[in-house]
């Protein structure tokens, strides 16, 4: 996984991690942060909202979340445009991450954008 992400081979990191949080229910192990956080970055930088959303949800299963994921995730969305699905702050608060000024800020402003994507 992490040869792919300084690679750049993205999809091939997110395919690694998928199959690496899909054996973790029975070992202790946990990816790197910096890994998680790699891969979140490429969905933001993507835009990719819906696997963005399917991936903090995935995360949240085994505590893996952190203010600079959901920031990413935050960013996603707001550079693609698209509505929040979910109160993100209530996520942020059951994962008991404490938020930033930054982050008040992206929650705003990604709240903002209405239907047609406009901010």
């Amino acid at each position: 996984m992490e040869g792919f992400v300084q690679s750049r081979q993205m999809d091939k990191a997110v395919n690694a991690m998928k199959k690496a949080l899909s054996l973790m229910k029975s070992c202790h192990w946990r990816p790197p942060l910096k890994m998680v956080e790699a891969i979140a970055a490429f969905f933001k930088e993507q835009g990719n909202t819906d696997d963005a959303s399917r991936y903090i949800k995935l995360l949240q299963k085994f505590n893996l979340t952190s203010l600079p994921l959901y920031k990413s995730v935050l960013r996603a969305y707001i550079k693609a445009g698209t509505m929040l699905p979910t109160n993100i702050s209530e996520m942020v608060a059951r994962d008991d991450i404490i938020m930033d000024e930054e982050m008040d800020h992206l929650i705003i402003r990604a709240s903002q954008i209405d239907i047609r994507g406009d901010v």
